[in-house]
């Protein structure tokens, strides 16, 4: 009989199967990677006859799988009706770390939604979390972390602001001191925050050929030099994340890239893992991936759900028609250039959108996709601070203090504020550098859906160009965005038109009016 034996990384078929069952295995875990044809491996063989066909295969016979794709492997035999046993290789341990405490902040009042998916995340032992923006994730993982009660505990962040915002929620809520390892610090515990630039630096640490640069995620992200590992305690640091026996990763739509894995695939003991993000679905079809490390998604809290519960603020969406056209440009770059960043038409409305919205006492935030487009907005913004991924971490720190406390009025940001920026008072989010990956819309709308003193609506607002690449995107814009059912979407010819309808929309909620 076949039997399927289980790692906590990876699980292996031990015995004989029929070719045809193995080409099924290999066709049902497989995916067609983006932009195949315009790589090197697909162009090489003869004209006409490429040597590879673009699919990534994440199962070949006699090699281990992914254990997350474990769900796969049982389907196909299971359809192929072939009796196989599962042999559970792996440790699970609990209560490893019995003076570790969950307690809740004074006066949070902790919402039914968390604690059964505090449970129920417990009970799949690994799995995607995917809760909106503004639904807690961070605390629930918290509660996740205090109930397991197993050290030692790695929580994996990105930046460094999320590094010392995941680091403030979990030492509000557990009794035990966290660690923190990442921006030139290495505090070891048995709960530890850890930047995965820090993780990754330190499995290098002995390779003189590794390049930081050679290790990117998305190519919108900012590799954050500084939040690096230095290499002061890399024995110690090692010796944690060899041993970990749990692990969660932060933004876990990340977690494809070739740094995300070698960093998760140096901790062979951790029973639980887990992953979490507003979004964690790719345009690209890394999903299998995902899932491979993670297992399946095990809890879903949508926006619509929690805006029905009155935990975030009702959403209005405005998609703004521009008219234009190229300019004569056919590359990416140059259409972008033309049409979004160097448009003064468009820069202009956006700033006296921004400033009408002001003077009606909300908070905007602007994103864009280059520190350029940013600049040229602020000169007809100067009131507006403006955050890059180049800011220095004290810079990042006071000017989202400040925003917090109203004291800011229009911040303008790059990618840094796709995930994990949480100033709760913002009222509007512009979306005037749109990028690539639309798996960032949900998280771009949930920075103005928090809900907050006096915030009685959260309006989002995109553009609809009517030209190559640009159209396209705000399509799978679109189509993301009207998934969520509670999303009021208004469509708008002209600036004008816009701003009557924002006027429209705060008159009707001034009245506590809402349909």
């Amino acid at each position: 009989m076949i039997e399927l034996h289980v790692g906590n990384r990876q699980s292996r078929i031990i015995g004989e199967l029929p070719d045809v069952v193995h080409w099924q295995l290999s066709e049902r875990m497989k995916y067609l990677k983006k932009n195949y044809h315009q790589m090197p491996a697909y162009n090489s063989g003869e004209i006409g006859k490429p040597s590879w066909d673009g699919y990534i295969r994440l199962y070949r016979r006699d090699d281990p799988f992914l254990t997350g794709l474990l769900s796969f492997v049982r389907n196909v035999l299971d359809e192929a009706e072939i009796e196989y046993g599962i042999v559970d290789f792996r440790e699970r341990v609990m209560g490893s770390f019995d003076e570790l405490e969950f307690t809740p902040p004074e006066k949070y009042v902790t919402r039914d939604y968390q604690e059964f998916a505090m449970h129920r995340s417990i009970d799949f032992t690994r799995g995607i979390l995917q809760i909106a923006t503004g639904g807690g994730k961070t605390f629930l993982v918290t509660s996740i972390i205090g109930n397991l009660n197993v050290k030692p505990f790695i929580f994996y962040v990105l930046t460094k602001d999320l590094m010392y915002q995941a680091h403030d929620t979990l030492s509000e809520c557990l009794n035990q001191p966290i660690g923190l390892i990442g921006d030139g610090q290495c505090d070891i515990q048995g709960i530890n925050v850890v930047t995965v630039q820090s993780a990754v630096r330190c499995l290098h640490r002995n390779d003189t050929s590794f390049d930081s640069k050679s290790y990117r995620y998305d190519k919108e992200d900012i590799w954050d030099e500084s939040a690096v590992f230095q290499d002061t305690d890399a024995r110690r640091l090692l010796t944690m994340i060899e041993d970990a026996q749990g692990i969660y990763f932060d933004e876990v739509h990340h977690a494809a890239a070739v740094t995300c894995q070698e960093v998760l695939g140096a901790s062979p003991k951790a029973y639980w893992r887990y992953g979490g993000s507003a979004t964690p679905e790719r345009d690209d079809g890394e999903d299998m991936v995902i899932q491979g490390l993670f297992g399946q998604r095990v809890v879903n809290i949508p926006a619509s759900y929690l805006i029905r519960r009155g935990f975030l603020v009702p959403c209005h969406v405005f998609c703004t028609h521009m008219e234009g056209d190229a300019g004569g440009n056919k590359s990416y770059a140059a259409i972008y250039k033309h049409c979004v960043v160097e448009n003064e038409y468009f820069a202009k409305n956006i700033a006296e959108t921004v400033d009408f919205l002001v003077k009606r006492g909300k908070i905007c935030l602007v994103l864009v996709q280059q520190i350029k487009h940013g600049k040229i907005l602020k000169k007809l913004m100067p009131d507006a601070e403006f955050l890059t991924g180049k800011d220095s971490g004290k810079k990042r720190k006071k000017v989202i203090e400040a925003a917090r406390r109203r004291e800011v009025k229009i911040l303008i940001a790059t990618t840094l504020a796709d995930e994990g920026l949480d100033i709760k008072p913002i009222d509007a989010v512009f979306m005037v550098g749109g990028g690539s990956s639309v798996t960032r819309v949900p998280q771009r709308v949930g920075r103005c859906l928090r809900t907050s003193d006096g915030k009685d609506v959260g309006m989002f607002f995109y553009f609809r160009f009517p030209v190559k690449y640009l159209l396209e995107q705000a399509r799978k814009v679109q189509r993301v965005l009207c998934a969520e059912e509670e999303f009021k979407m208004h469509s708008s010819r002209s600036f004008s038109e816009l701003r009557q309808e924002i006027a429209d929309v705060l008159n009707t909620h001034q009245k506590g009016i809402f349909e």
